[in-house]
């Protein structure tokens, strides 16, 4: 009853909300004059409407999740699709959308870290890093190839670089709708577990860099005419000393940032018997982030490794349920919203064919692929080696989620430049949807019951 309650509630506010939503935009169109004219600075107003109400539809969008299958980043998604018109106003200004995402990915990267044990993480480390790397890339390029074969066999009309800018930014992995049942599950090696959530963290850093190497590519006037030179570009001195200052930089500046939280924790601490403030989680994030990107190096990288190397204790424990919550009730959703208000619902049917297809060969064949080839090898280290049943789980618990959405929102609209055009950037996104909405719509739910198929779990 009490469940019942709360979701009709929640429907409720989502409805004023939206109400409320259309009420304000159209009042900021129709008498955007009279307000500057009154004295209201309406470039002032307009955006922080947004961002206020963006963070109130991620919250109920959060809220109406809770206790079904569908993922808060679902419900999210779809009310951004029926809400392409009114948040057009937002879509179209750049700035103001790519700093919302910007600061959602910070705090998602940040959270991941802190979510993994840094103990626990180092006794996983060579199959992670695989994944992370090695699986990334064969994710990126053989799934770039065969939107590419597709394409072309089909009349698609996708070209080379949107193929491989796919590749690169639904490379990454992001269980969050699966780790509430994975939480459900007993696991018969808990290492799998880790792995996966471990996994998804690694690869959002990895992934982002791949995706950055390849617009700094194309937005420098390069050209990718074959997958094969996509892999060269990735491979040549150029790219491989940009990654190599990105990650170097990123990493240092971690741990700066690191060494900040735990420095201003401890003064807190010893002064006063309360619990770390949550200020320093959000603050230092964002600095990590801008320090690492005022250098030239990954601010993403930065903002994970100061949360990766922070030691939680019971005090810090309560601040980080507080950040989890802020994380996943309010950043995930919002970024999904805006994902889905920059497509509208005809242009994601005219390619729903190609995104389908896409999503299936994504989930039952690339996934697969790349996790047998990157651990298989294992095989030879029996201690740390995988059955076959343990491999398949893996291969199964690949969800596509929050990292992509903020590249695919960036890709397509800070970087125009390498997409090529509006067209392109709109198939970019179109076929990015279907595979994240397939892979969340799809895989959650069938988790619990392939895992006890596959006998690693009870």
């Amino acid at each position: 009853m009490i469940h019942h309650l709360r979701h009709h509630s929640s429907f409720y506010l989502l409805a004023v909300s939206v109400i409320i939503f259309a009420i304000f935009n159209t009042v900021f169109v129709q008498y955007s004059s009279l307000l500057v004219h009154i004295g209201h600075e309406i470039e002032v107003i307009e955006p922080l409407f947004f961002i206020g109400g963006l963070f109130l539809l991620g919250t109920i969008c959060y809220s109406l999740s809770r206790g079904t299958i569908f993922p808060s980043f679902l419900v999210a998604l779809f009310l951004g699709l029926s809400m392409h018109d009114l948040l057009q106003p937002l879509v179209e200004n750049s700035h103001i959308l790519n700093l919302i995402v910007t600061i959602a990915a910070v705090y998602i990267l940040f959270g991941g870290g802190l979510e993994i044990s840094f103990t626990s993480f180092k006794k996983i480390v060579l199959p992670t890093l695989l994944l992370s790397t090695v699986g990334l890339a064969v994710s990126t390029f053989f799934f770039a190839g065969s939107l590419a074969f597709i394409s072309s066999t089909f009349g698609f009309g996708m070209s080379i670089s949107i193929a491989l800018l796919l590749g690169a930014i639904l490379a990454s992995t992001d269980p969050a709708a699966i780790i509430p049942v994975l939480k459900e599950l007993k696991f018969k090696k808990e290492r799998i577990k880790d792995i996966v959530v471990s996994e998804s963290a690694l690869t959002d850093v990895t992934g982002t860099l791949v995706t950055v190497a390849f617009i700094a590519f194309l937005g420098s006037g390069g050209e990718f005419t074959s997958i094969s030179s996509g892999f060269n570009a990735l491979a040549s001195l150029s790219s491989l000393g940009f990654l190599i200052k990105e990650i170097v930089i990123g990493c240092i500046v971690g741990v700066i940032g690191f060494y900040a939280i735990r420095f201003f924790v401890r003064q807190r601490m010893l002064r006063t018997e309360c619990h770390a403030d949550i200020g320093f989680f959000i603050a230092i994030p964002i600095m990590s982030y801008a320090f690492a990107s005022l250098f030239g190096g990954s601010g993403y990288l930065a903002s994970f490794i100061t949360g990766l190397l922070v030691v939680l204790n019971e005090r810090v424990n309560k601040t980080e349920t507080f950040f989890n919550q802020l994380v996943e009730g309010i950043a995930k959703p919002t970024v999904f919203i805006i994902l889905g208000a920059l497509v509208n619902i005809q242009t994601l049917l005219e390619h729903s064919l190609f995104g389908i297809i896409a999503g299936l060969l994504f989930i039952f064949v690339i996934r697969p692929v790349a996790v047998f080839i990157s651990l298989g090898g294992l095989k030879a280290f029996p201690k740390i080696a995988f059955s076959i049943k343990e491999l398949l789980f893996m291969s199964w618990v690949r969800e596509t989620g929050v990292i992509p959405a903020v590249l695919l929102v960036q890709t397509a609209y800070s970087g125009l430049n390498a997409v090529g055009s509006t067209a392109e950037a709109n198939m970019l996104i179109s076929i990015g949807m279907w595979v994240i909405m397939m892979t969340l719509v799809i895989q959650p739910p069938l988790t619990q019951m392939i895992a006890r198929k596959l006998d690693v779990a009870e």
